[in-house]
């Protein structure tokens, strides 16, 4: 064990090994507990989980559910927070379409309507007990058929009628089936038209006090970092980790503003079984929802196709955006190449592991955002198995990365544990 006292004059080229007790300057403790506290209050306030549908009949069945939701979200902002802020990105983009087509087809909402229904907020129920949650086309389908002509016209155009809806919608379609359609539907949408948005501010559960505090150690911790940058004092390789930590936070924050949290249970919405099995048997996906769902566990609604619904430019634009916030968290860690650490591989691993981080992350946005539809076949084959394999390697490089973060505090430069001398920063007459 080593006190501050006895290593306040000894330079930077001198690595100090063991325990440091704060009786001068700041200790390992204070290291800890400063960054432990933000990472945690930064990862339990983003999460923001998708709507259980609750089935009365299956109750054991819906705890389980929120249980491992809940666990895997948790999990999964730790080992990849930048993967969370692209998840919100993308649903924030989402949510805003959600709201314009609902929009379109006279159902007045907003982007915290938006957001409430692509993560299953709404839920059918039908009298023995069966549940279907709403998505956006499910709505577009039933609104349609109840005014085939307008509803194709009005509520959706040809270049953002969802994969599936062309198939179902089509001239084909009989008088007899339309009828049914409708009176099978009718009801529930006009049950749905009447949810506002206090409704759903009412499910939600935002912890703001939580998120105050989240945010104002985050900023401390940063402020500190910053200011130990600028007086030349070593970061360990925590306070790094926790900054890219909090920078993912910050734009999770900022993404996810608007949408619901914590709600536990669906606007439940009557309908007959005959609604539901119509719904249930035109169900459609398309690759965002697909990848999403393997994120949430299946549990994710995320409606909206990239090669579809958008323009070019708006296209390119998700691009940069999706590339940026994959890769800000392993850009923060390569900050730190030229951090000293107790042996020389220790230092390489821990370059080429933030290096495969930024890489990977890259990489992976783009297998997610990029049309596949222009690819050649063989190159898209190759390029879907690099991003699918290297994601098991993306997390092991990423628990390495976790446990490094704590080991490299056996031994860290002399000026880590001298204070920010915060003086410096107030002007002097």
């Amino acid at each position: 064990m080593v006190s501050t006292l006895e290593i306040q004059n000894l330079t930077d080229s001198t690595l100090v090994r063991g325990f440091v007790t704060a009786d001068y300057g700041r200790g390992t403790i204070d290291i800890l507990w400063s960054c432990l506290t933000a990472i945690f209050l930064s990862i339990w306030t983003v999460i923001h989980l998708p709507v259980p549908c609750f089935d009365i009949d299956r109750p054991d069945n819906f705890r389980r559910k929120v249980v491992r939701s809940r666990v895997g979200a948790s999990l999964l902002a730790l080992l990849a927070p930048e993967l969370m802020l692209c998840i919100a990105l993308l649903e924030i983009i989402s949510a805003y379409a959600t709201g314009k087509k609902l929009e379109k087809l006279s159902i007045e909402a907003n982007l915290a309507y938006g957001f409430f229904l692509d993560m299953g907020g709404f839920c059918l129920r039908a009298p023995t007990g069966r549940c279907h949650q709403l998505r956006i086309g499910d709505i577009e389908k039933a609104i349609t058929a109840s005014n085939p002509t307008a509803g194709i016209k009005d509520a959706t155009t040809a270049s953002d009628t969802p994969a599936g809806l062309k198939d179902d919608i089509t001239a084909s379609d009989t008088a007899v089936e339309i009828k049914d359609a409708l009176s099978h539907s009718k009801e529930w949408v006009q049950e749905l038209k009447r949810i506002k948005e206090s409704d759903i501010e009412d499910l939600a559960k935002s912890d703001s006090v939580t998120k105050f505090f989240a945010c104002f150690q985050g900023l401390w911790v940063l402020t500190q970092a910053i200011s130990r940058i600028y007086q030349h004092k070593a970061l360990s390789l925590l306070e790094v980790t926790t900054s890219a930590y909090i920078c993912c936070a910050v734009g999770i924050y900022a993404f996810w503003w608007k949408k619901p949290q914590n709600c536990s249970v669906p606007i439940m919405i009557a309908c007959s079984n005959e609604a539901i099995d119509e719904l249930s048997s035109s169900a459609y996906k398309d690759d965002i929802a697909e990848w999403t769902e393997f994120v949430w566990a299946g549990r994710a609604f995320v409606e909206f196709d990239l090669r579809i619904d958008y323009s070019t430019s708006t296209k390119l634009c998700m691009l940069v955006l999706s590339v940026l916030s994959l890769i800000i968290f392993g850009s923060v860690h390569l900050a730190s190449w030229n951090s000293r650490l107790a042996s020389t591989i220790e230092l390489w691993m821990w370059r080429g592991s933030s290096l495969y981080c930024v890489i990977y992350a890259g990489l992976f946005s783009l297998s997610v955002v990029w049309d596949h539809s222009n690819m050649a076949q063989a190159f898209y084959k190759a390029f879907d198995r690099i991003t699918y394999y290297g994601i098991f390697v993306y997390f092991i490089v990423r628990i390495y990365m976790i446990v490094e973060v704590f080991i490299s505090l056996r031994a860290l430069p002399a000026s880590a544990f001298q204070s920010v001398q915060w003086s410096s920063f107030v002007p002097h007459i």
